[in-house]
């Protein structure tokens, strides 16, 4: 055993975990700490007042295609996460020792009932992030978890529940999408067995918020080969069924491979945009969260959603929005 582990070279992961939590202490020190336990402080409170998980939302497409809007759970997060005006290079300072903090915001999934099979967009959150040691199988995770987010997700409020509660079994899933890979978006993936899983292969393994010690066993995804698109704004896409009706799109910013599902019906579209924004007043004015990969790749993705959004009527449903299932259930375009 000795002479293994005096052979061990260790990975690149390792290797910058053990420098990034050495830097932490060496350059925040008593401060770093004061400062996340002050945040910690201010968090919102587990019982939440006068929010409610909200009911699954269902409506049918003028083309008579059946979709639901379902919440699986609430997230809060820090105001600099959510909202960042300041120098580029201080954005994640800003957000580690902001000691301000969000409303619960939900974490929308979403379910297609295509003639084609079934499509779910993101799995959501999993009741197993309420326990303290989810997030301990990886070091720098765990630090960003444990000081800069707040969950509150039942075993009830996960999507196979929901599904099954909606005569949907999970088991009959025949497509997944993860717009990307953190962990409020990829709870519960092994709860579809049968599904063909496209991640974004720029995010995939691992990215900063990923948790692969949680993914399905033997998990196995596909990537979307894009290519050129027939529409406006994005130019590339993977269509998902054989009569173009919905797409994978790449909306990269929020992580390096960030995507999207894009769903054409006769005269209106909808955008399932995961964490493009935080709600539509964003995409409108064009600002971003703190906790972005690529600030340039976020104002593009933006601009391209705006260009398509003006030449063609398009619902646009960020994953936190509060605002996204009324907009959903409405078919409300978005007001660019």
């Amino acid at each position: 055993m000795q002479d293994q582990r005096r052979n061990h070279r260790p990975s690149r992961r390792e290797v910058l975990t053990g420098m990034g939590m050495g830097i932490l202490g060496l350059a925040g020190g008593g401060w770093l700490t004061h400062q996340a336990n002050a945040a910690q402080q201010n968090a919102p409170l587990p019982i939440i007042p006068n929010v409610v998980q909200a009911a699954p939302r269902t409506i049918i497409s003028s083309s008579g295609i059946r979709m639901h809007a379902i919440q699986t759970g609430f997230v809060a997060v820090k105001s600099a996460h959510r909202d960042y005006n300041g120098i580029e290079a201080l954005r994640l300072p800003a957000i580690a020792t902001d000691t301000r903090w969000t409303a619960w915001m939900p974490i929308m999934t979403w379910v297609i009932e295509h003639p084609t099979g079934i499509i779910v967009v993101d799995t959501g959150e999993t009741s197993n992030i309420m326990e303290p040691d989810y997030t301990n199988c990886d070091p720098i995770t765990h630090f960003i978890y444990q000081n800069n987010l707040r969950f509150v997700v039942s075993p009830a409020d996960e999507l196979a529940a929901q599904m099954q509660m909606l005569n949907l079994p999970p088991d009959e899933v025949k497509t997944v999408v993860q717009t990307h890979l953190h962990s409020d978006h990829v709870g519960n993936m092994s709860a579809f067995p049968n599904a063909t899983f496209y991640v974004p292969q720029a995010d995939y393994p691992a990215s900063n918020g990923t948790l692969p010690c949680h993914y399905p066993a033997n998990f196995a995804p596909q990537f979307a080969a894009f290519r050129e698109a027939p529409f406006p704004g994005f130019g590339q896409g993977l269509a998902l069924t054989g009569d173009g009706d919905v797409w994978i799109v790449p909306t990269p910013g929020h992580s390096l491979g960030h995507q999207s599902v894009l769903f054409m019906d006769d005269n209106l579209s909808f955008l399932f945009a995961g964490d493009v924004a935080f709600d539509e007043g964003q995409l409108v004015s064009g600002g971003y969260g703190g906790i972005v990969a690529d600030v340039a790749l976020t104002q593009a993705t933006l601009a391209n959603i705006r260009e398509y959004a003006s030449e063609r009527p398009m619902v646009f449903l960020p994953s936190h929005d509060p605002n996204s299932t009324n907009r959903f259930e409405d078919q409300e375009p978005a007001a660019v």
